[in-house]
């Protein structure tokens, strides 16, 4: 999957490859980014593939229980690694705040 999103954004063609999906195509998209988007390897392309797909598809959210439970777990996700992410700025402040006493 991750090669094939690689190719396709190198192509300029993520946009015609997600739009026009139905439910059953688009359930392995939204599960592939809620396990991989905390990956620091991939961010940038989870990021873009994750935006990509919400811009396409936040008109039809409320229409499918499941994928509004997807939606919603890729949420949790994302905001889970915002809020480590803020920790880790923290903790960084803290440490070169230290390191210039030191």
């Amino acid at each position: 999957m991750l090669t094939v999103l690689n190719v396709l954004r190198e192509r300029s063609a993520l946009n015609a490859a997600l739009k026009d999906r139905d439910e059953a195509g688009l359930q392995p998209i939204i599960r592939w980014l809620t396990k991989h988007v905390s990956d620091p390897r991939h961010i940038i392309l989870t990021t873009r593939v994750t935006m990509l797909v919400l811009e396409l598809y936040a008109g039809q959210l409320g229409q499918s229980q499941q994928i509004d439970n997807l939606v919603q777990r890729l949420h949790d996700k994302v905001r889970a690694q915002v809020e480590n992410s803020q920790q880790a700025c923290s903790t960084q402040a803290m440490l070169e705040m230290i390191m210039a006493g030191a």
